[in-house]
């Protein structure tokens, strides 16, 4: 695997939970 695809599997990873925290957090907060 190279490092541009492990970079990008890395950063669509961390995207996907931090979308899922700010859904957690807004849906708490309600």
């Amino acid at each position: 695997m190279s490092y541009a695809v492990a970079g990008y599997v890395l950063t669509v990873v961390f995207w996907g939970a931090f979308v899922l925290w700010l859904l957690s957090a807004s849906r708490r907060t309600r």
